[in-house]
């Protein structure tokens, strides 16, 4: 089942996530919208991760499994500093 279209609100946040994850912005202006973003379903993240991947393959610095290494660890970088996560 597809998630529903996202409202104004968390497309702002999604495309925040984008500039994040592509180094436009720095990790205390993403703190925000990674939380507004992990308080919707997952498949919000994960296609906005799968929308991202694409665009940095177009100069061919890096497979689209890097790609989506970096997105995951940027964002679980971000879940750790805010305490949603543990490391042990």
């Amino acid at each position: 089942m597809e998630p529903a279209a996202p409202d104004g609100k968390i497309r702002e946040v999604l495309a925040a996530i984008g500039q994040y994850l592509s180094d436009l912005i720095p990790p205390f202006q993403a703190a925000e919208p990674v939380a507004t973003l992990m308080k919707q379903p997952v498949q919000m993240m994960a296609s906005e991760i799968i929308n991202w991947v694409p665009a940095q393959l177009r100069d061919g610095r890096a497979t689209f499994a890097d790609f989506l290494f970096h997105a995951i660890r940027k964002l679980l970088a971000r879940w750790v500093e805010e305490g949603v996560l543990t490391v042990e």
